[in-house]
């Protein structure tokens, strides 16, 4: 079957519509081919194979469709209804016997702690939300961060790290595992600085949350702004919070007026302009032009425009960072 439907589609003119929906545009084969093989990818560099089996727990939609359709086109793969209760899911699940339970991020869905009960792990990147805003290894079995962005506050030195959840099912495999793998090791000066560049993060972090939120309230106020995307109004992200965690640094925007807009604000935009985050200087980028450059009408077909401006605020002076803001926002 995986192979009927990659061929179908793949047979497809590249400027026909593939999936349309009542609120989203349309999109195209191009961009659906390019997805199912970037889903592809995904699912092959996590050890996923073609033998295997998928399970897809998703809100009904465009995304649900074209989800669908790249990872049936790379193994077998079954939808099941989001509205299903526990003990439907656990029938399911025990009959299907997946490989990969696939959710929507931060998911509060039943099927997590059912696939949880079937032996299936849960692993997580908290790198965004940070570990001191968000608890995320009480929930899963493995938690990786990039220690690059947020940890370091630098940008500037390549690392990582994976925190195993002592109380995991599988803790004792999983610890057999790592000593079977070639993990890379640190040099000697590496760890020396990234120990002396993260002194400081529990303080940082802090701050940075308050500067990511303050630059949020002041951007609502301004009229040349169209929408904003933050975790504070994410009903998952605050029921991850710690007792004293925040909504972390990142933040994202879109203009009235559209791609041109967006491309004079940005250009007159006087802060640092990079891809990363975390840093203790504000950097700004057009994330989706970067990360979905060849299949941007697919990410338009769920609501994400390629003119969306991403920001990770810095530890600036709120008041000179604004001043940055506001003056590319008037600068029409």
């Amino acid at each position: 079957m995986k192979k009927i439907i990659k061929n179908i589609i793949e047979n497809q003119n590249d400027k026909n519509i593939a999936i349309t929906s009542e609120s989203n545009p349309p999109l195209l084969y191009k961009d659906l081919k390019s997805f199912i093989n970037k889903i592809a990818g995904q699912l092959a560099g996590n050890g996923i194979l073609n033998k295997d089996r998928a399970a897809i727990v998703l809100p009904n939609g465009p995304f649900m469709a074209s989800s669908f359709l790249a990872i049936s086109s790379y193994m077998s793969a079954a939808p099941l209804n989001p509205s299903y209760k526990t003990d439907e899911y656990e029938f399911y699940l025990k009959d299907l016997n997946p490989k990969i339970v696939i959710v929507e991020p931060n998911s509060s869905n039943n099927v997590v702690e059912v696939a949880k009960k079937l032996n299936i792990p849960l692993i997580v990147d908290d790198t965004i939300g940070s570990n001191l805003n968000i608890n995320s290894i009480e929930h899963a079995d493995i938690v990786f961060t990039s220690l690059t962005k947020i940890f370091s506050g630098s940008g500037d030195i390549l690392a990582g790290s994976l925190i195993l959840n002592p109380k995991s099912k599988w803790i004792d495999q999983f610890r057999n595992a790592l000593n079977e793998i070639n993990i890379p090791i640190l040099s000697d000066g590496d760890i020396v600085y990234l120990e002396k560049v993260s002194r400081d993060v529990n303080q940082r972090v802090f701050e940075q949350n308050k500067a990511c939120l303050e630059l949020k309230k002041r951007l609502e106020t301004h009229s040349e702004i169209k929408n904003i995307f933050h975790p504070e109004n994410c009903p998952n992200f605050n029921s991850l919070l710690t007792s004293d965690g925040g909504y972390g640094c990142l933040l994202s925007f879109e203009l009235n007026g559209g791609l041109n807009k967006a491309k004079k604000f940005y250009d007159s935009l006087q802060v640092s302009k990079g891809p990363s985050l975390g840093t203790k200087f504000t950097l700004v980028c057009p994330y989706v032009l970067l990360a979905h450059y060849d299949e941007l009408d697919w990410a338009e077909s769920f609501g994400i425009p390629s003119h969306l401006i991403r920001v990770s605020v810095g530890l600036e002076d709120q008041d000179q960072l604004w001043k940055s803001f506001s003056e590319a926002l008037n600068n029409f």
